[in-house]
């Protein structure tokens, strides 16, 4: 196993671990410090010359989990608040 498949094992999966869920809320400042780990690590020889930038790795992340939410079969009914308030006030 190469350092490139250890960096993006590693580095790139935990920086894209569940960002579309915060990186919205990350100021701009923070999304130039993510990409300069990525571009550091890319002079240094630890991931490759075409690793996508940081908001293409996310966009490539939210593009496969909402293709496979609309691929996934509904085998089971949607929680409604509705649904929600009966079980709670069954307990």
């Amino acid at each position: 196993m190469t350092q490139q498949h250890v960096y993006h094992a590693t580095v790139v999966a935990r920086l894209t671990y569940a960002a579309s869920a915060w990186r919205g809320l990350a100021r701009t400042s923070d999304l130039q410090r993510i990409n300069s780990v990525i571009d550091r690590a890319r002079r240094h020889g630890y991931c490759p010359d075409d690793l996508p930038s940081f908001d293409e790795l996310c966009g490539a992340a939210d593009s496969l989990i909402h293709s496979a939410k609309l691929s996934e079969p509904q085998s089971r009914p949607a929680c409604t608040a509705s649904t929600t308030i009966h079980r709670i006030t069954e307990l």
